[in-house]
């Protein structure tokens, strides 16, 4: 079930159907040699939990293009956040979720850049009072 297609009313069904189940598949707008997309990560990793939420039960989040890739920052189409509001925007997306009835989050990448950035932002959700996981 993609979040952008579904009405409110279908929303409110989809969380108690898939159980609180939701998947935020993420990855970066940046050059792919000179033959793919910009966005290739992002459309692969929602491609992927698109492709899984039709076998288990999930609300997935729309393409979400906000990685780490300041490798690419001289990279023509490259699009390149902070790290601190990396870090925020996520949590916030991810507290978005929870206050909707989505407490089992999975983060899907699609982007190698992500390996440290992801596994540190769990990290410290420990410190804070969350409802979801």
């Amino acid at each position: 079930m993609q979040w952008e297609n579904l009405t409110s009313p279908e929303f409110a069904k989809a969380v108690k159907s898939c159980e609180g189940v939701a998947v935020l598949p993420i990855g970066v707008l940046e050059p792919h040699s000179s033959h793919l997309p910009l966005g290739t990560d992002m459309f692969e990793a929602h491609w992927t939990a698109c492709r899984a939420a039709e076998r288990e039960p999930a609300v997935v989040f729309p393409a979400y293009p906000f990685g780490v890739n300041h490798e690419s920052a001289h990279l023509p189409g490259s699009v390149v956040i902070r790290r601190s509001l990396l870090f925020d925007l996520l949590e916030n997306i991810c507290d978005e979720m929870g206050r909707h009835g989505l407490l089992k989050i999975v983060i899907l990448s699609g982007h190698g850049g992500n390996r440290y950035f992801l596994p540190l932002f769990v990290q410290t959700l420990v410190e804070k009072d969350k409802p979801y996981l």
